[in-house]
Protein backbone atom coordinates (compact mmCIF):
# COMPACT_ATOMS: atom_id res chain seq x y z
CA UNK A 1 0.00 0.00 0.00
CA UNK A 2 2.84 2.38 0.80
CA UNK A 3 4.45 1.84 -2.60
CA UNK A 4 1.22 2.90 -4.35
CA UNK A 5 1.13 6.04 -2.20
CA UNK A 6 4.72 6.83 -3.11
CA UNK A 7 4.03 6.41 -6.86
CA UNK A 8 0.73 8.31 -6.82
CA UNK A 9 1.49 11.12 -4.37
CA UNK A 10 5.07 11.51 -3.23
CA UNK A 11 6.88 11.28 -6.58
CA UNK A 12 4.49 13.63 -8.41
CA UNK A 13 4.73 16.05 -5.46
CA UNK A 14 8.52 16.07 -5.76
CA UNK A 15 8.26 16.81 -9.49
CA UNK A 16 5.77 19.65 -9.01
CA UNK A 17 6.70 23.29 -8.53
CA UNK A 18 4.58 23.34 -5.34
CA UNK A 19 2.37 26.03 -6.94
CA UNK A 20 -0.98 24.49 -7.84
CA UNK A 21 0.63 21.20 -6.92
CA UNK A 22 -2.58 19.15 -7.01
CA UNK A 23 -3.24 20.04 -10.64
CA UNK A 24 0.35 19.26 -11.57
CA UNK A 25 0.24 15.97 -9.68
CA UNK A 26 -2.98 14.91 -11.42
CA UNK A 27 -1.53 15.79 -14.81
CA UNK A 28 1.65 13.85 -14.00
CA UNK A 29 -0.36 10.79 -12.94
CA UNK A 30 -2.48 10.98 -16.11
CA UNK A 31 0.62 11.12 -18.28
CA UNK A 32 2.24 8.22 -16.45
CA UNK A 33 -0.95 6.17 -16.86
CA UNK A 34 -1.00 6.91 -20.59
CA UNK A 35 2.65 5.90 -20.89
CA UNK A 36 1.96 2.64 -19.06
CA UNK A 37 -0.94 1.84 -21.41
CA UNK A 38 1.22 2.63 -24.45
CA UNK A 39 4.00 0.44 -23.10
CA UNK A 40 1.62 -2.52 -22.84
CA UNK A 41 0.20 -1.83 -26.31
CA UNK A 42 3.63 -1.46 -27.95
CA UNK A 43 4.86 -4.62 -26.22
CA UNK A 44 1.89 -6.58 -27.59
CA UNK A 45 2.66 -5.27 -31.08
CA UNK A 46 6.33 -6.22 -30.59
CA UNK A 47 7.35 -2.63 -31.22
CA UNK A 48 9.69 -2.60 -28.23
CA UNK A 49 11.73 -5.68 -29.10
CA UNK A 50 15.37 -5.29 -30.00
CA UNK A 51 17.43 -2.15 -30.06
CA UNK A 52 17.84 0.74 -32.46
CA UNK A 53 21.03 -0.89 -33.69
CA UNK A 54 19.32 -4.21 -34.42
CA UNK A 55 16.59 -2.37 -36.36
CA UNK A 56 19.23 -0.62 -38.47
CA UNK A 57 21.03 -3.91 -39.14
CA UNK A 58 17.79 -5.52 -40.32
CA UNK A 59 16.97 -2.52 -42.51
CA UNK A 60 20.44 -2.56 -44.08
CA UNK A 61 20.16 -6.27 -44.77
CA UNK A 62 16.78 -5.78 -46.43
CA UNK A 63 18.23 -2.94 -48.51
CA UNK A 64 21.13 -5.14 -49.64
CA UNK A 65 18.69 -7.85 -50.69
CA UNK A 66 16.65 -5.25 -52.56
CA UNK A 67 19.77 -4.05 -54.42
CA UNK A 68 20.70 -7.62 -55.35
CA UNK A 69 17.21 -8.27 -56.72
CA UNK A 70 17.34 -5.03 -58.75
CA UNK A 71 20.64 -6.07 -60.37
CA UNK A 72 19.17 -9.30 -61.75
Amino acid sequence: MESKHIKAVKEPWRHSSRFNALGQMLRTNQRLDKLAVLHVDFTKRKMLTGTCLSAVVVALHMYQVYLLVQQC
